[in-house]
């Protein structure tokens, strides 16, 4: 039988030192370009507490990191994710929003979410 739990018995909460938490949605993605091993480097040297990710699954089931099921806005490929296989999503530059507004970064792949556990 399943114990049903409330929202302040969550584990993440018990442990919680009551302290306001930042947290980096997509690794601040308003900073650089989001769901990237760069931003999650760029955000855990800031100090933040989370990191907040998004994953999707590929066609050949596996986990990648991506905000929209379709990859356009972040990589300017108009796909969607599961109709993808990983080795295509991860030749993909995930800046396409910022190469746009004429900001590029040097290597933003698409991260594999087993790349992202480094932290």
């Amino acid at each position: 039988m399943r114990k049903n739990i409330t929202g302040q018995q969550h584990p993440f909460f018990l442990a919680s030192s009551n302290e306001p938490q930042v947290i980096a949605h997509r690794g601040g993605a308003g900073e650089w370009p989001g769901e990237t091993i760069y931003a999650f480097k760029q955000a855990v040297a800031l100090g933040v507490d989370i990191l907040e990710m998004d994953i999707r699954y590929t066609r050949d089931n596996h986990i990648v990191l991506m905000h929209d099921p379709n990859v356009r806005k972040t990589t300017g490929t108009n796909k969607r994710v599961k109709n993808m296989d990983v080795g295509e999503i991860t030749s993909l530059r995930a800046d396409n929003w910022w190469r746009i507004r004429g900001i590029t970064f040097r290597t933003t792949p698409t991260p594999r979410f087993l790349s992202s556990r480094m932290y």
